[in-house]
């Protein structure tokens, strides 16, 4: 079973919204949403500078780490990579999100 299940899906106001298309004036930050335990290690400027969040386990089968993205300028990216606690490795590759501006 792949753990990294549903990857940076937006953080909505509510859960009935998360079946519907995306509303961009609902989102407030990325979420990185995983079937298992994980620390997400995040960077906003390729790398240079890391960041690292542990996920929360819902209750419900998924994990997720709130990604804190209210400074970054619109249109910049966020890199970022699984740490699997479970397995104690690296996902091996990386994931990209880029920020938008509010409409």
């Amino acid at each position: 079973m792949n753990p990294c299940g549903a990857v940076a899906a937006p953080h909505l106001e509510s859960e009935a919204e998360a079946d519907r298309k995306l509303d961009h004036s609902h989102i407030h930050e990325p979420r990185a949403g995983v079937l298992t335990r994980a620390m997400v290690r995040w960077s906003l400027d390729d790398w240079q500078t890391m960041h690292q969040t542990a996920t929360t386990d819902t209750g419900r089968g998924i994990h997720f780490a709130d990604l804190s993205t209210d400074q970054l300028p619109p249109d910049r990216r966020v890199r970022f990579t699984f740490f699997w606690l479970d397995a104690q490795r690296w996902e091996g590759g990386d994931f990209e999100i880029t920020v938008a501006a509010e409409r």
